[in-house]
Formats: structure tokens, C-alpha cells, sequence
């Protein structure tokens, strides 16, 4: 990339710099033709370089020059502002930004290579105003960052940092707008990323005493030999992957055994999401994919891979539960039945719940429950005089099933056991 030369005593000073120096040398300079602190940050909020002046009483620039990462609180404040990453799309001008009142403004100018977004140069207000020709020169500026990014293979040293943010984007908020529709598009096409029929997400989480917590990056990268045609990105104890593939299943019969070994190794849980065609409903999927992850280990704590096809029924319930408490929807003959075993130590509603989900072969509940056949026969009999229901009712029996998953789920909301499972299926 050339350098524009409209401005002929600034673009001069750029190239011998370029020539000469660094990064640091560039930003310093900026410092000195803008007459404002100016800073550099890639995809991940991480300062690349900072002009070196102090000003004490600006909270923003002393952050930035001691710490070398922008705050969740000034990042939150970008992103209100509409002035962060992808919402700022590709421009050819630097953009005011004012995301708070007791903050300075900034100009902001992203920095290209190869048709894509970088980093960011920004100006900070403090030392005198803004003027117009200030919009040139951080034009001028980003540019020379761009040349000196390049020198040092900055693009292909940062490309996984690129793909990371692009899924941080797509997951932190909502892209089914017009407009966020086709700033995707244009990074989709910029970063080279080819994606197959349908899209997964999966979230990947440390047992809360692993002591693999300092290698999760490490672990990140592992499995990304397992996931193929995936990118991703790493928040706290939780690692996020996205992946596509020509079939509507997550994981091949090999690709899960290879998995839940992996995971076993770790210490680790994980929940697959669903499987969508629109990459710009991902945050959506996000939303439910972390409430299934929450619910898949509270319900299932041995299980290390869950599915949010298996677990959307509890989803929902979640959701309902905020208005009303579910159990008020189980039939007062469940619970009546519920109570008669606790009263009289027998296993009834346990019996019940295994005849249904095995879909009333009795050979199969009595090899099950390890009882012979006419005990099991015995015990229907007195379910039946008890509840009176009629399990050769499909609706009956659909509605037995779902207050099971009811009671199932109030578990994890009161923390009692389930009391109608076996400890071996708990």
C-alpha cells in the first residue's frame, strides 16, 4: 500500500519515519502533527501503541498508557455509542465518537489490510480541538500503520485474532438487520472464510476446580483439530467454537467418541446448539446455547456432551417458570402417587416413569428396575388404582412424560434429588 500525498510535509515525515523506525515512531509523530494523544488497538482491545505524553486528569489515555488494554467499561461505552468493530464498517474517513459526556471525544480510523480491518487509530481531544484537517491526517496516519504492519507480517500473525473477533461480533449482538447483514458479508468475503451448509455453536467449559484453567488456550487449539472448519474465541473459563458442516449433526460417531475422550482428559462439559443456515442468527443461538450448558450440568453433571435439541424442553421451562411455578402444571394424581411411595417406602413413581419412557416394554422396565415380571405387573396394578390413569391414552401418556421433565427440571431450581431415577441414569 502506497501512501496518499496530498498532504506533501506530513506524508514526507511519515515515509522517513517508516524507513527508520517503528510503530512507536509513527504514533509518536501522529502525536506531534495532530497535537492530540493518539493510540492504536487491534481486534481484541489490546493497545498496539501509545503516543507517550501524560495528561493526569484524562482517565481514558492513563488506562491505555499503563495498563496497554481499553476497560470493559470504556469498551461498553463504544458499543452503546455504535462505534466499535464491525459497526463502523468500512470508511475511508475517520469517525467522532462521543460515548460519554466525562470522556474526551475520539476520531477513529480503521486500519486496512487486504480490504480488512485490522486495528484502529484513534486521536484523543485533550490538548486542543478537533479541526478538519485532523480527519485527513489520521487518514494519512493509519495508512503508514499499515505499511509498517505489513513489513512486520502483522495480517498473518493476527489473522486468528481477526476470526475471533468476527465470531465475538456476531455472538454480542443481534445481526439480522439489513445493514449488519451485509457488513457481515463484506467480512465473511475479506477474511476468506468458506462455511458449508449448516452452522453450529458449542461452548466448552472447565469444571470450576480444573487445574488445566491456565492451559485454555492450549486446550482451545487441541480442539480445534477435533472441530474442523471452525474459528474461535475464549471468554473467561469458557471456550466458543463455530463450526459448519454439510450434514444437519454436529459430530460424526467417531469425530464424538474422539471428543468425549478429549473432554474426560480435561475435566470439561460441552452442549452443541442446533443446527441453523443463517450465520447472522448466532447470537440468538448463543442465548440458548449457554441456558442449555447451565441446565445440561445441573441435570446431567456426568454427561459431557449435550445437545440443545435434547435439553430445549427444559429451555422453555426456564422461561416459563418466571411467571408461574411449573409445578402448579403437574397432575395432583402424579403427586398424590409421588406420596404414597414416600409414605410407604415402594417405588411406584419410579416404576411408572420407567414403563413410559421405555415406552411400556415390560421386558425391558423389568430388566431395568431388576425385578421379575409379575412384580412389575403387581405394581401397574396399584398404579392404576391409585392414579387411575389410562396409559393407553397417547395424551395421557405425553402429558405423564412431561410432568416427569417438569419435576425433573425443579430440580435444579430447589436443589432435591430426582426423586424418581435410578442413581446409575441420575
Amino acid at each position: 500500500m502506497a501512501i496518499k500525498t496530498e498532504n506533501t510535509a506530513s506524508t514526507k515525515q511519515l515515509i522517513e519515519v517508516l524507513s527508520k523506525g517503528g510503530l512507536d515512531d509513527i504514533i509518536q509523530l501522529a502525536e506531534e502533527l495532530l497535537g492530540n494523544p493518539v493510540f492504536v488497538r487491534d481486534n481484541s482491545h489490546r493497545i498496539l501503541s501509545v503516543s507517550k505524553t501524560r495528561f493526569p486528569g484524562c482517565q481514558l489515555l492513563t488506562e491505555i498508557q499503563d495498563t496497554g488494554y481499553l476497560s470493559s467499561e470504556i469498551i461498553a461505552g463504544l458499543k452503546k455509542n455504535n462505534r466499535i468493530y464491525s459497526d463502523i464498517g468500512n470508511v475511508d474517513k475517520p469517525i467522532l465518537i462521543n460515548f460519554d459526556p466525562e470522556q474526551p471525544d475520539l476520531i477513529t480510523m480503521p486500519v486496512y489490510i487486504n480490504k480488512v480491518v485490522v486495528c484502529y487509530t484513534s486521536a484523543i481531544q485533550l490538548n486542543r480541538n478537533f479541526q478538519d484537517d485532523d480527519y485527513d491526517m489520521l487518514v494519512l496516519v493509519s495508512e503508514a500503520i499499515s505499511v509498517e504492519l505489513q513489513k512486520n507480517d502483522f495480517y498473518n500473525k493476527t489473522m486468528g485474532q481477526l476470526h475471533e473477533s468476527f465470531l465475538r461480533d456476531l455472538l454480542d449482538r443481534d445481526m439480522s438487520s439489513e445493514r449488519s447483514r451485509t457488513i457481515i458479508d463484506n467480512r465473511i468475503k475479506a477474511l476468506g472464510l468458506t462455511f458449508k451448509k449448516y452452522f453450529f455453536l458449542s461452548a466448552y467449559k472447565l469444571n470450576e476446580n480444573s487445574k488445566h484453567i491456565y492451559q485454555i488456550r492450549t486446550i482451545a487449539t487441541e480442539l480445534s483439530q477435533i472441530l474442523a472448519s471452525s474459528i474461535t474465541f475464549i471468554q473467561e473459563d469458557t471456550i466458543i467454537f463455530l463450526t459448519s458442516n454439510d450434514a444437519d449433526e454436529p459430530l460424526t460417531n467417531e469425530s464424538r467418541r474422539t471428543l468425549t475422550s478429549f473432554l474426560e482428559n480435561y475435566n470439561m462439559v460441552c452442549a452443541f446448539s442446533s443446527a441453523y443456515t443463517d450465520v447472522c442468527h448466532s447470537f440468538h443461538q448463543y442465548g440458548i446455547l449457554r441456558e442449555s450448558l447451565d441446565i445440561g450440568i445441573r441435570l446431567y453433571p456426568n454427561i459431557r456432551i449435550h445437545e440443545v435439541k435434547d435439553l430445549l424442553v427444559y429451555h422453555m421451562f426456564k422461561i416459563c417458570n418466571q411467571s408461574i411455578p411449573l409445578i402448579e402444571y403437574v397432575s395432583p394424581r402424579m403427586l398424590k402417587l409421588r406420596d404414597y411411595d414416600r409414605n410407604n417406602k415402594s417405588e411406584l413413581f419410579t416404576t411408572l416413569y420407567y414403563y413410559l419412557i421405555n415406552q411400556k416394554n415390560t421386558n425391558a422396565v423389568s430388566k431395568k428396575l431388576n425385578i421379575h415380571r409379575n412384580t412389575l405387573f403387581y405394581r401397574l396394578t396399584r398404579i392404576n388404582e391409585i392414579t387411575n390413569f389410562d396409559l393407553n391414552d397417547e395424551e395421557v401418556v405425553f402429558q405423564l412424560l412431561l410432568a416427569y421433565k417438569l419435576l425433573e427440571y425443579s430440580t435444579t431450581e430447589t436443589g432435591k434429588k430426582i426423586c424418581f431415577k435410578l442413581d446409575s441414569d441420575k
